[in-house]
């Protein structure tokens, strides 16, 4: 297996708009955004880089506003056209990745991966087994294998992929 390491999640945030704004609600939201963009996407970089707040299985968008100190409101239009991710995938990506955490400290020479999967903020195993395998295309399993081979080899290598194709264009 090869896989690359790209766990910063800085880079999924940008101060060009990722699609046009067709609404006149969002049009004005832009305008109240404007003076402050770069410091919302600093700030939600940083939160979503060393935030424990995603093992909240039940986390809405709007407790991160409310964490944040932003209208909900600003923080749904970043979303929608500052970040190059859903807000789900975003949840999704930051579970992993602290699973990925736990995984390379040792959490399951004395745990198993469905209570990994519960304090990573996932509900069950399924949904975790799910994302898991769709981030780093191979099984929980399979990458504990492979970190255990690797180790012996080379020592910790964290491993995350994430691509996901969007249109930048604005036509």
């Amino acid at each position: 297996f090869i896989y690359t390491c790209n766990t910063s999640l800085h880079s999924f945030w940008t101060l060009k708009n990722l699609k046009r704004i067709n609404n006149k609600q969002d049009r004005a939201l832009q305008e109240r955004i404007r003076p402050r963009l770069s410091e919302y996407i600093a700030m939600l970089g940083h939160y979503c880089s060393t935030t424990t707040d995603f093992r909240d299985p039940d986390i809405k968008l709007n407790d991160i506003a409310h964490q944040l100190g932003m209208p909900s409101s600003h923080l749904v239009y970043l979303m929608k056209y500052h970040c190059c991710l859903t807000f789900t995938e975003l949840k999704h990506l930051v579970q992993i990745r602290d699973a990925l955490r736990y995984i390379e400290n040792g959490y399951l020479n004395s745990n198993t991966l469905e209570s990994l999967a519960l304090d990573v903020g996932y509900k069950s195993y399924n949904p975790f087994f799910s994302s898991f395998k769709n981030l780093l295309k191979v099984s929980p399993n399979e990458y504990v294998s492979y970190m255990e081979t690797d180790i012996l080899d080379n020592g910790p290598q964290p491993v995350l992929t994430w691509k996901k194709q969007h249109d930048t264009t604005m036509a």
